[in-house]
């Protein structure tokens, strides 16, 4: 006779994920970011979704928080397809907190490279788990 199993409860990401629009390079992007919140985001080798799928992405880890940019195009695709219109995420590890958020927010939209930034709410978002990277 088979089993079957079912999960009950969806594993929480701990994520805090801006959506951002902008037709800067990343480069410029990561710049204006650092300005406007103090970072200092770095390039690193890329975000892997595969081993065939790299992302261009820059990293920076302050107090116990890691904080991505990362593009949602690459040559081979997006990282998450039915975001095409989202040109960068930056990603927050563990979740940020709401007056964080806030402030973050209008920091960022502050910027004139910064076009449209909003938060994602990964409970409506079917491809959510492509944002855990195989490192």
């Amino acid at each position: 006779m088979k089993t079957t199993h079912t999960l009950e409860e969806v594993t929480e990401l701990g994520l805090t994920i801006f959506c951002i629009n902008s037709h800067v390079k990343p480069y410029s992007l990561c710049w204006h970011i650092n300005k406007a919140l103090g970072f200092k985001l770095k390039k690193n080798k890329g975000a892997f979704v595969s081993e065939k799928e790299a992302f261009s992405c820059f990293e920076f880890i302050y107090e116990e928080q890691k904080v991505l940019l990362v593009k949602n195009k690459s040559k081979k695709g997006y990282l998450i397809p039915g975001k095409k219109k989202i040109d960068y995420f930056l990603i927050f590890e563990p979740t940020v907190y709401k007056n964080r958020k806030i402030e973050f927010l209008s920091k960022l939209s502050e910027s004139s490279k910064i076009l449209l930034i909003f938060e994602l709410d990964l409970e409506k978002e079917p491809e959510a788990h492509r944002f855990i990277f195989n490192d």
